[in-house]
């Protein structure tokens, strides 16, 4: 099952032109990320703290815009997570008007891959048993 949060487009996402500036789309779905991790009983606080034993750095990201998300806008962003190997997983977003949650077309769509690695010396590292547990509760099945 996905994950499913909304978010109300503010004033501060959007850019001149009056719609989501492109780089705020990414920061848009990482708080989903974040919001996903807490539901499924992941800390936060220590997940991402500077002296955390493990970290999850983002290796590739993409965002594709299919229409504008615009200041007064809520949306739904769904999140589904799927491993690719023992120490990497990747993330697929899809952001639609909440009035819309039917369409077949997305406002917006966006992939994140991460790599699990030790902080020190810097180096990969299979995937922690919490983790493991987020992918089940929000991923395919």
């Amino acid at each position: 099952m996905a994950f499913t949060r909304s978010y109300p487009i503010r004033f501060q996402d959007t850019d001149a032109a009056g719609v989501v500036y492109f780089a705020r789309g990414l920061t848009i779905c990482h708080a989903a990320y974040e919001d996903s991790l807490q539901a499924a009983g992941v800390d936060v606080r220590t997940f991402f703290s500077p002296t955390a034993s493990l970290a999850y750095p983002i290796v590739h990201a993409s965002m594709d815009y299919h229409r504008p998300l615009c200041c007064g806008d809520i949306v739904t962003i769904t999140l589904r997570p799927m491993r690719l190997e023992e120490a990497s997983f990747e993330v697929a977003y899809h952001l639609y008007r909440e009035t819309e949650t039917g369409a077949d077309r997305p406002l917006a769509a966006a992939l994140t891959r991460h790599v699990c690695i030790e902080t020190q010396p810097r180096r990969r590292h299979p995937l922690p048993v919490e983790m493991v547990q987020w992918l089940q509760t929000w991923g395919a099945t």
